[in-house]
C-alpha cells in the first residue's frame, strides 16, 4: 500500500495475499499540495488511508495534527450511522501525496471481510471520538464561563 507498506502490513498481521485482496477495496489517488480533502462540517463519505506524503488536520480552524504514511481518517462519521454524517475536522494536503480512498460500501466490506484491520480502524476511531468529546466539553465549559452569573472558579468544581 505504499512506502511503509511492509511495516504497516506487519503491524496488523496481514500476509501479502490478504493485503492484495484488501487493496481491491480502495482507489489510489495522487493529490496536490494545498488541496482540501475534507472540510469540517461537510458531509463525509470516504475513508482515507495516507500512502505517501503529509496531510494537515485542523479542528475549528486550528492545526492539531499532521498525518503521514499509514495514517487514516474518515471512519468516525461512517461508524456513527446513516450516510450524510459530517466531517469533524478539515484535512488539507501539505505536500504532494498519494492516498487510498474507500467509499461507504467498500469501507463496510473492509470491516466485515478483514476483521484484524476492522478492529484497528474502530480502535483509532474510538480514540479520536474521545479526543473530540474532550474538545467539545472544553468549548462548552469556556462558553459557560463567559455567560455564567457564578464566579468562574466555581464552574471548575461542577
Amino acid at each position: 500500500l505504499g512506502p511503509r507498506g511492509p511495516d504497516v502490513v506487519e503491524s496488523v498481521g496481514l500476509d501479502q495475499r490478504t493485503l492484495h485482496r484488501l487493496t481491491r477495496h480502495f482507489s489510489i489517488v495522487d493529490v496536490r499540495d494545498g488541496e482540501a480533502l475534507a472540510r469540517q462540517g461537510d458531509p463525509a463519505a470516504e475513508f482515507v488511508v495516507v500512502l505517501a506524503g503529509r496531510i494537515g488536520v485542523s479542528l475549528d480552524g486550528l492545526p492539531i495534527a499532521v498525518f503521514d504514511a499509514g495514517s487514516q481518517f474518515g471512519a468516525l462519521p461512517m461508524l456513527d450511522g446513516a450516510p450524510g454524517r459530517f466531517s469533524r475536522a478539515s484535512f488539507n494536503v501539505l505536500e504532494p501525496s498519494r492516498i487510498a480512498i474507500a467509499d461507504r460500501v467498500q469501507f463496510f466490506e473492509i470491516l466485515k471481510n478483514f476483521p484484524v484491520v476492522g478492529r484497528r480502524i474502530v480502535q483509532i476511531a474510538e480514540i479520536r471520538r474521545a479526543y473530540l468529546q474532550g474538545h467539545a466539553d472544553a468549548l462548552a465549559l469556556a462558553a459557560d464561563r463567559e455567560t455564567s452569573p457564578f464566579p468562574v472558579h466555581l464552574l471548575d468544581r461542577v
